[in-house]
Parts: C-alpha cells; structure tokens; sequence
C-alpha cells in the first residue's frame, strides 16, 4: 500500500513541476510585449524652444503655459502631448 501512494505523489510532483516550468517559459513573453520603447519626455520649456519657430509669434509661452495648465498638461511630458495640447489651443503646426 505504501508504493501505491508514493507513486501517485511522484507523478502529481512531477505534473505539478511541468505545469510551473510551463508558465515560467511563458511568463517572460507576456512582461516583453508591455515593455516597448517609450517616447522621451521633455519640460514645457525644452519643447517650446523646439517648436517656437513654427508657432506664430502672437501666442506667447506665458499665455500658451497657462493654457496648458489649465488644461491639466503636466510640465513633464512627450512632444506628442504637448503638440496636441498645442492642437486644442487652436494652433495648427504645419
């Protein structure tokens, strides 16, 4: 009776050890796919220099920071955000 048990433990330890290596080769699949490159972020400031020469002149940083706050931007954030930002303020960039 003895033998009996000890085999059916072994054959339920080694079903137990396939199925954990089977989510261990498939797990750092999953974590791969999120982890994509992301866009760099730049301060408001940085972004305004870059974009300052095709932006026309009569819309000030100030007036345009001030927007952007109102708009709930953070300071701190892709050029992507910022142009759209920018988008909704009503200017278009060519």
């Amino acid at each position: 009776m003895g033998k009996k048990n000890r085999q059916a433990k072994d054959m339920e330890l080694a079903a137990n050890e396939a199925e954990m290596a089977d989510e261990a080769e498939a797990a750092p699949e999953q974590e791969a796919a999120p982890a994509k490159a992301e866009e760099p972020k730049v301060q408001f400031d940085g972004w305004y220099a870059l974009r300052s020469s095709v932006i026309p002149a009569i819309h000030k940083k100030e007036i345009l920071k001030a927007d952007f706050k109102g708009r709930k931007v953070p300071m701190v954030a892709t050029m992507a955000e910022f142009d759209e930002a920018l988008k909704k303020y009503g200017v278009q960039l060519v």
